[in-house]
């Protein structure tokens, strides 16, 4: 899924208003990895889309614990990985709103 993560935020790009205040809520299963999303999260911030405030936090949908995101847990077998969600409130970074850069150069 990764070769879809660019023209998934060129999108975003497109349809988010620039302004401080426009959220884009990302909830993600991580059933595929943890390398996938902190990919996609790569991608995002090169495009000016970065966690606001609340930062990134991981929700397990079985016990209801919450905790922050990390990209790499050693200890994480596919059966835990797959009972916890992703979730992300991405803003645009300051200088992005001012200058309006373009979604096409997504790198």
């Amino acid at each position: 899924m990764s070769h879809q993560h660019r023209p998934l935020v060129v999108s975003l790009c497109l349809f988010l208003e620039r302004s401080l205040s426009s959220r884009i809520f990302v909830v993600a299963g991580i059933h595929t990895g943890r390398p996938v999303l902190a990919s996609f999260f790569r991608v995002a911030a090169s495009a000016g889309l970065v966690p606001d405030e609340d930062g990134i936090s991981e929700h397990n949908v079985i016990s209801g614990i919450q905790r922050s995101w990390m990209e790499n847990r050693d200890s994480e077998d596919s059966v835990e990985r797959k009972q916890w969600l992703i979730v992300a409130k991405l803003g645009w970074r300051n200088n992005y709103v001012q200058s309006g850069s373009e979604a096409s150069s997504v790198s």
